[in-house]
């Protein structure tokens, strides 16, 4: 991944609890995004982190996270 690229995080799991679905709770479920970003910046951590803008804000992506570039 680089910055420039735009990429597409997959869907999170669904969580279940009490015969209850709902969703994992993050910005991009809550929110309702396309899950379509920009990456406009990468970390100094060393884990390999990577700042994201989405149709709903920025958010950072990990390196393991799924995900695929788009471009």
């Amino acid at each position: 991944m680089n910055v420039g690229d735009l990429i597409k995080i997959g869907h999170c799991d669904v969580v279940e609890g009490d015969g209850v679905r709902m969703s994992c709770g993050c910005f991009l479920c809550d929110d309702e995004s396309n899950r379509v970003g920009l990456v406009i910046d990468r970390s100094k951590h060393p884990a390999g982190r990577w700042l994201v803008l989405f149709d709903v804000g920025t958010g950072w992506v990990n390196d393991g996270d799924l995900f695929t570039i788009c471009s």
